[in-house]
């Protein structure tokens, strides 16, 4: 038993709706354009892109493509992880990390009162210092 066409909606097409499909694909193209390249009127072409079927070959015939492009698409990020900008790098990496579904953890407010003291030796005297270094105990609160 045969399986299924991948192009199973595209070849219910005529031949000359598979190629206006396929050229329709293309970017910047045009109606006029294809319907020259496939000797068809302008009017033929916009009355199948109004029909459901040619429609429906249009997404399967993208669709074949767009997966075509993806592991080209993800070699070239990949490649541009190593590039020599910071900003391209991380943007490459951001884009990943984004179509991957991880997502940023959440940034929260913290607030505080008071002061911080950056040196907790700050407010010792030199001797107090020398006895820390050779290890004898400094009383902090005098």
């Amino acid at each position: 038993m045969k399986g299924k066409s991948r192009f199973e909606i595209l070849e219910g097409l005529t031949k000359k709706q598979q190629k206006a499909v396929m050229l329709l694909s293309e970017p910047k193209a045009k109606q006029v354009k294809v319907a020259e390249l496939i000797s068809v009127s302008e009017a033929t072409i916009s009355r199948w892109i109004k029909s459901e079927k040619f429609a429906k070959a249009q997404r399967e015939y993208d669709q074949f493509v767009y997966e075509n492009l993806r592991a080209h698409a993800v070699n070239t990020m990949g490649k541009l992880l190593g590039a020599r900008s910071e900003l391209v790098r991380f943007n490459a990496a951001k884009d990943i990390l984004d179509r991957t579904g991880i997502v940023p953890v959440e940034k929260h407010e913290v607030e505080m009162s008071g002061t911080i003291d950056s040196n907790p030796y700050a407010g010792l005297t030199t001797e107090e210092l020398k006895k820390l270094v050779s290890g004898g105990d400094v009383d902090a609160s005098s």
